[in-house]
């Protein structure tokens, strides 16, 4: 009968039919036959009993199509379970469906926020052909990409004196309108400030600019007296339509406000026909760009010619429809590149890289769930069972559940996360950002992430179906709950995973020391890369594999802990089925923090280093010899001196805290000098020195392939050496002063040293890579900047800059005293030093610092009072490196902790709930509220600690390596945002468990067989 009852469950669960359909069917021989002295007919009837035994065999061949109808009684069946128990199948959706609203956002934002070539050609050209704009090259060999001015350009040959470029507008083609189009910044008053703004000279409601300019409010201007705004610098006066503005075109009324494709509404913009443009500021026609009307588009054959003529071309036609690569020579091609596909497949493979680690912690999360839903499910499985389920049915049971979570986890996020990402961008644009040119759906974004939905749930639900299908049939029918089987293959298993992370590390790290440096678009580099995700996720693989025995041996170790951390730690082992998930789900969610934190870190003190100082903190630093050029011949025709005294007034009176002021004296600068030789009968403009140090050539940084140092830790590559000698901006090359100017440059009292230095006749070096032999300096002077100046091919393999190729000079004694921050300057002499040398000493630049930063109105009245005291004149306040970065970085570790205590609450809370029955046996034995309280808080303090240090370390590793052995990288590991992650998260976990637990818990039966 063992055979048959076999059979019996085979074909019940494969075919849904009673097991009993398959026995033999009771004798059919009549009661008399069984008497003594039966007649012959009963032979017959007991030959065809006989015969209907036989023909009742078994027969153990698979049922053709059997497969498929488990698999929908499966998915019946799981259908059934998630519409019984829908809090938890809400939770495991919405876990699923978080990470995908967040991939699906992300792409249809990316794909939106790049334009392709026709809604590039809508918002630079609207609808006219192209555009034609000023060639700026010395002769008729110039050439240009088929993106024109959006793209790159290339010259060949020498420089044509004869050479003439031709104004666009008389190099348009036959057969086209020309739309001229200007750019100007005039100044106007604004809450009576006179401040400068950016003025627009052309037609913009002509049908010709549809598509780029669109008149939002108001009515096109109808006298000359009459203007467009755009949005922004109406609001920044606080005026309506319908008000006057005082410009320097005079007094104008806005009719109405006009926004710009390519520009935020928020920016500050003037629209003027060409016509009010003054005469005497009215750019040349050289210089005028012409936008074309026509019928013809304008193709690559038209651009060489008009390249010839100093013209370059932007067409509408070469943007959507880009010659192919047989058409184009591979130098056209490179600067014809938009980087379009490329900047958009970086931001599809991060999106991929945070979505991958996001759906790791899902899965996790999911499988917690999805492991408290099994047993949940234990009895009514292990009924299926007990009638003849085998273990792939039981399976594949559990494995539905995921399949119709994650498949609708997929579906919901990807609906969401597109319609989020279509509000974003329709948002933006009615605000009026110009970051995104159209909307761009990414469908095949969202056709993935369904996918990668469905498998998340599929992969969530694979580790408790193999559970249930190894459970205790009898144990589970009795509701008994079996200990946790021995740990030594899982340690087995966490050591081999952990080999691997070490080895695909080490594969790292032997590219670094043979082929580095190596480009970041080749093949090492991508491998490099490969490696290196690789190793992590085996890193984490290998440490969650690890946190059963871990677990294991905590709960051995237990016995001197409290009795809330004692019970919770023997609970954990005894039931590591739960306490891992948990921990697990923790550690993921540490572990993506520890190194978002770690590369922001490390990002933020690059910038730091890198970062290029114009003066110090809270400090302004205004030249004192302004200059104006032509706008026709862009010459120098006007040299203007700006008093200090006069600026310090007028700044005082703009600012409620005055600052503090100090004027540097340098030598005379070569462009005023020549200047002023110009315009004095018979001077000879070549005779104007130019004074700075010599930086010796075993002083300079050695480069590597990449431009980058070759060796980052050299004394030579640190502060200003890592730039090189280079042109001085706002600051005197070489000041000129006191102990006084010495002190305001360096940020501090100079040292004894210094001042020694200064009254001996020597120079105080701000760097030691200007130090010459026995302590000195060269003072280098030349007349012909353009032969003295130095290529960076001059000098191979060495930092250069713009060093002046002399070597020989005026050898002084020299020490060094580096300033606070790295400013541009070289080093301080004293006036009688200075009068040896022959230097014309003249007031340079004006150092004005202030107590804290102004506000924006006070740095209007600040812009404006200078602008007028020198034409052209900027008051630049030193702010310091970006704070951003770090303000993100803290940011960073809130959203983390919010993440992470997110991933324990909803781990600690399925533990809790699953652990209920032994909750109700504490109460029930006469354990008081409080003890069940702290044992629950003990329980989500444990693994909430274990899995938070486990991520961090997970995540650091890695990180650390990969900055450690990128070239040109900071690694900085923030500690006090470790420490702080490390602290709030399970304090907060445990707090929110002790708050949580029930005070009274209803007593829970043995559910028994019968």
């Amino acid at each position: 009968m063992r055979p048959a009852t076999r059979a019996g469950r085979i074909v019940w669960f494969s075919c849904g039919m009673a097991a009993s359909s398959t026995r033999p069917p009771p004798s059919a021989t009549p009661r008399s036959c069984l008497q003594s002295g039966a007649p012959r007919s009963c032979e017959s009837t007991e030959l065809s009993a006989s015969e209907g035994h036989a023909s009742m065999s078994l027969d153990l061949k698979p049922t053709r199509g059997g497969w498929l109808r488990r698999a929908r009684l499966s998915l019946r069946i799981a259908r059934r379970d998630i519409g019984a128990h829908r809090g938890r199948s809400a939770l495991i959706v919405a876990l699923i469906a978080l990470p995908i609203i967040g991939v699906a956002l992300g792409g249809t934002v990316a794909l939106s926020a790049f334009p392709s070539g026709a809604e590039t050609a809508r918002t630079e050209l609207g609808t006219t052909q192209g555009r034609l704009t000023p060639f700026y090259v010395n002769n008729a060999h110039a050439y240009q990409g088929t993106r024109g001015d959006l793209g790159g350009t290339g010259v060949t040959g020498d420089d044509d004196p004869n050479f003439q470029r031709t104004p666009p507008i008389d190099a348009a083609p036959a057969g086209y309108t020309a739309i001229p189009w200007n750019l100007y910044s005039l100044t106007m008053s604004r809450n009576d400030v006179t401040v400068s703004v950016t003025t627009v000279a052309t037609d913009p409601l002509n049908p010709a600019f549809t598509g780029k300019y669109t008149l939002l409010e108001g009515r096109a201007p109808a006298r000359t007296d009459e203007v467009l705004v755009s949005p922004g610098l109406l609001e920044s006066g606080g005026w309506k339509i319908g008000d006057t503005l005082s410009t320097q075109l005079g007094s104008v009324v806005v009719t109405g406000t006009l926004r710009t494709a390519t520009r935020d509404d928020s920016s500050r913009v003037l629209f003027v026909s060409p016509d009010q443009v003054p005469a005497e500021i009215r750019t040349d026609p050289a210089d005028t760009t012409v936008y074309l009307v026509g019928d013809r588009p304008l193709t690559w054959s038209d651009t060489a010619p008009l390249n010839a003529q100093g013209v370059m071309v932007t067409s509408r036609d070469l943007l959507i429809n880009p010659p192919t690569g047989g058409e184009i020579s591979d130098e056209i091609a490179t600067l014809s590149e938009d980087n379009r596909l490329v900047t958009i497949l970086s931001i599809a493979g991060l999106i991929a890289v945070v979505g991958v680690l996001a759906l790791f912690e899902v899965c996790l999360l999911a499988g917690a769930a999805f492991a408290m839903g099994a047993r949940r499910q234990q009895r009514e499985l292990a009924l299926l069972s007990a009638s003849g389920a085998e273990s792939a049915s039981l399976r594949q049971v559990v494995t539905a559940s995921g399949i119709w979570l994650g498949l609708l986890g997929g579906i919901i996020g990807a609906t969401l996360g597109t319609a989020a990402g279509v509000a974003v961008v329709l948002g933006s644009q009615a605000e009026g950002s110009a970051r995104f040119a159209s909307l761009q759906i990414a469908w095949p974004v969202s056709l993935f992430v369904v996918i990668v939905g469905l498998l998340a749930g599929l992969v969530a639900a694979s580790v408790p179906a193999r559970q249930v299908a190894k459970q205790a049939t009898l144990a589970a029918l009795k509701g008994g709950r079996t200990v946790a089987g021995p740990t030594r293959r899982a340690l087995i298993a966490g050591v081999i995973f952990g080999i691997i992370a070490l080895l695909l590390f080490g594969g790292m790290v032997a590219l670094t020391l043979t082929l580095s440096p190596f480009p970041q678009d080749s093949a090492v580099s991508s491998l490099w890369w490969a490696l290196s995700i690789g190793g992590a996720l085996a890193l984490a693989t290998s440490l969650i594999v690890l946190t059963g025995p871990l677990i294991d041996a905590i709960s051995r170790r237990a016995a001197g802990l409290p009795l809330p951390l004692r019970l919770a730690a023997r609970d954990a082992g005894r039931n590591r089925g739960r306490a891992t998930p948990a921990v697990a789900a923790v550690l993921a969610a540490a572990m993506l923090a520890s190194l978002v934190m770690v590369t922001m870190a490390s990002n933020s003190e690059k910038d730091r280093r890198n970062y290029n100082w114009n003066a110090h903190m809270n400090q302004a630093a205004l030249e004192l010899v302004q200059y104006r050029y032509s706008p026709t011949t862009h010459e120098i025709d006007r040299v203007t001196r700006v008093d200090p005294e006069r600026v310090l007034t007028a700044v005082t009176a703009s600012v409620a805290i005055p600052p503090t002021s100090h004027t540097l004296y340098g030598p005379e600068p070569d462009r005023a000098c020549a200047f002023a030789a110009q315009a004095e009968a018979g001077g000879n403009p070549t005779a104007c020195e130019n004074f700075s140090v010599y930086w010796p050539d075993e002083n300079r940084c050695e480069i590597a392939r990449d431009g980058s140092p070759k060796d980052l830790t050299d004394w030579r590559c640190q502060g200003a050496g890592a730039h090189g000698p280079g042109s001085i901006n706002r600051l005197p090359a070489i000041a000129v002063g006191d102990e006084s100017d010495l002190a305001a440059l360096l940020g501090r009292e100079p040292g004894a040293q210094a001042k020694e230095t200064l009254r001996n006749g020597g120079i105080v070096l701000s760097s030691p890579a200007m130090l010459g032999a026995q302590n000195t300096a060269t003072i280098v002077r030349y007349t012909n900047e353009v032969e003295a100046i130095a290529g960076e091919t001059a000098f191979p393999g060495l930092y250069t800059g713009y060093q002046p190729n002399i070597s020989t000079g005026d050898v002084i004694p020299a020490s060094v005293a580096e300033p606070d921050v790295d400013i541009p300057y070289y080093g301080v002499i004293s006036p009688e030093t200075a009068k040896k040398l022959g230097m014309t000493v003249v007031p340079v630049t004006q150092l004005l610092t202030f107590a804290e930063m102004p506000t924006t109105a006070e740095s209007d009245r600040m812009t404006a009072a200078v602008e007028q005291l020198a034409e052209g004149a900027s008051l630049w306040i030193e702010g310091g490196p970006n704070a951003f970065l770090q303000q993100v970085l803290w940011w960073i570790v809130l959203a983390s902790a919010l993440i992470t205590l997110s991933a324990a609450g909803i781990t600690a809370g399925l533990a809790l709930a699953d652990g209920r029955a032994d909750q109700a046996t504490l109460a029930g034995v006469g354990a008081s509220t409080r003890l069940r309280r702290s044992v629950s808080a003990a329980q989500t303090l444990l693994t909430a600690t274990l899995g938070t240090a486990l991520g961090l370390i997970a995540g650091a590793i890695p990180a650390v390596l990969i900055f450690t052995l990128t070239r040109d990288a900071v690694l900085v590991v923030p500690w006090v945002q470790f420490g702080v992650l490390l602290a709030v998260v399970p304090l907060a976990g445990a707090l929110a468990a002790w708050l949580l637990t029930r005070g009274s818990l209803p007593l829970t039966r043995r559910q028994t067989l019968v």
